[in-house]
């Protein structure tokens, strides 16, 4: 796993795609089936990915509006090397105001031959609250995230790496998001965590801080343009991009802190509709990212938050 702001630098969001609403749903390919239903007061999926035949993983969750303040969730995935359960309690005592609290717990137990041995328990908390001023523009809204991770070997885990009995990592992130107008979207994000690993009779500590600034704004003729830098102790990465109807045009690059050379990426992408349409609307509305600062409660309560990732802290490296 990368440094923290890697994983909001790996690709920026492309234009929204509209939507129809389902009760329920049931797709299939060939690596996955996926079935799930919705309705106005609770909503649950499961998916089978078997992709690979022999060790086929289920990720199924449930989640359900208690009242028009509290929602509660649930998921679950199993899978042959690790299985996990994660639930979520959401509280909105205005609706300007939203509260998380989210508990997890995985064990992980590497299958024969694999890079990996040893079992391994993970408790995980976390804690964020959402402020947001949405009734007029200029708007503005900030978050809190605070969140601890703590892991242990039964027996001892190592991998291709090390030999570790126990690791922990403890972080925040605050994020700040303005919207100067319908079209347009500037976020800061703010973060900084400390990770201990247990070594046999050593131990070894890593303080990582890290920064993000986003901007997304769209012009007159229905084009958006987006702008993205992250950095954090080792290195940083900046990307741009243009998107029109079905056409993207991106630059990226990492730069890295000691002055080593490194490639700027450039990629072009054109998306061909097969379903009949044409495309956009002429009258058509771009919403940059994040358009909507809270989601709704249900929704929220069967997402998976991003600084509780379905791995082990003794896996993760910056």
């Amino acid at each position: 796993m990368g440094p923290p702001f890697k994983a909001a630098l790996q690709a920026l969001p492309g234009l929204p795609e509209p939507s129809a609403h389902r009760d329920g749903n049931f797709s299939v390919d060939a690596s996955e089936l996926t079935v799930g239903y919705r309705t106005s007061d609770n909503k649950w999926s499961a998916t089978a990915d078997y992709a690979e035949k022999d060790a086929p993983v289920i990720n199924a969750y449930y989640g359900w509006t208690i009242d028009s303040a509290v929602a509660s969730g649930a998921d679950i995935i199993f899978a042959r090397d690790q299985q996990e359960i994660l639930l979520n309690e959401i509280l909105s005592p205005r609706k300007d105001i939203r509260l998380r609290f989210t508990a997890s717990h995985l064990t992980m137990t590497p299958h024969e031959g694999a890079n990996e041995s040893g079992a391994v328990l993970q408790n995980g908390y976390l804690f964020e609250a959402r402020k947001s001023s949405a009734r007029s523009f200029p708007r503005a809204d900030i978050g809190l995230t605070l969140y601890d991770l703590e892991a242990n070997a039964d027996n001892g885990f190592s991998s291709t790496a090390s030999a570790m009995s126990g690791a922990s990592l403890q972080g925040y992130a605050v994020n700040v998001r303005l919207k100067p107008s319908v079209q347009s979207e500037l976020s800061v994000d703010l973060g900084a965590h400390d990770k201990y690993y247990q070594a046999e009779r050593l131990g070894r500590q890593e303080h990582v801080g890290s920064y993000a600034i986003h901007f997304s704004g769209a012009m007159m003729n229905c084009s958006q343009f987006q702008a993205q830098y992250g950095a954090d102790n080792v290195e940083g990465a900046i990307n741009l991009a243009i998107a029109e109807g079905a056409w993207r045009l991106g630059l990226s690059k990492t730069i890295v802190r000691d002055d080593s050379e490194s490639p700027v990426a450039l990629n072009f992408s054109y998306t061909i509709p097969l379903g009949g349409s044409q495309g956009e609307h002429p009258r058509c509305r771009i919403e940059p990212h994040g358009a909507s600062p809270l989601p709704s409660l249900m929704d929220d309560a069967v997402a998976r938050p991003q600084k509780l990732p379905a791995q082990s802290v003794m896996t993760m490296a910056d």
